[in-house]
């Protein structure tokens, strides 16, 4: 299992990806706008800030973590969250989200970060994804709703 920093070449596949996520997702009554994604994550490749990273096996997207640094409202200390962490299902319980939360946990540390606040906003399956923050020392300060209006 290797984790790759994503190139301009692979972001068409990760996009690919983060579709397959969204229709998944509790989100997915939302559109979906592919173009924005693509977009977002080719500004994200090489900045200092941004973290767009994948598990590849046999040279295909197996799982990816898109995340960044930000500096909330609230304080002037940085911290990282995610936009997106997904393992295809074919993929799932084989470590590759462990291995990319890891690895997000050790760039943020090498950047000077000393909190991380990653997410769970899709609705596929928060008690697994809750166990798997959990075992890796986090702990749950919230939940999300969501409400058509």
């Amino acid at each position: 299992m290797s984790i790759v920093s994503l190139s301009a070449g692979q972001v068409d596949a990760a996009v690919d990806l983060a579709v397959k996520m969204h229709s998944e997702s509790e989100l997915r009554e939302i559109a979906f706008d592919a173009e924005k994604v693509r977009s977002r994550m080719l500004a994200s490749i090489g900045r200092s800030d941004a973290y767009l990273r994948a598990v590849l096996i046999d040279d295909e997207i197996a799982g990816l973590l898109w995340g960044g640094i930000s500096t909330p409202y609230w304080t002037l200390e940085k911290i990282c969250t995610d936009a997106g962490l997904y393992v295809a299902p074919e993929h799932r319980s084989s470590g590759i989200a462990k291995s990319l939360l890891k690895d997000f946990e050790f760039w943020a540390k090498m950047r000077g970060v000393n909190w991380m606040m990653p997410g769970q906003t899709t609705g596929v399956e928060p008690e697994k994804v809750r166990g798997l923050y959990e075992h890796l020392g986090y702990t749950t300060v919230g939940f999300n709703v969501l409400k058509g209006i």
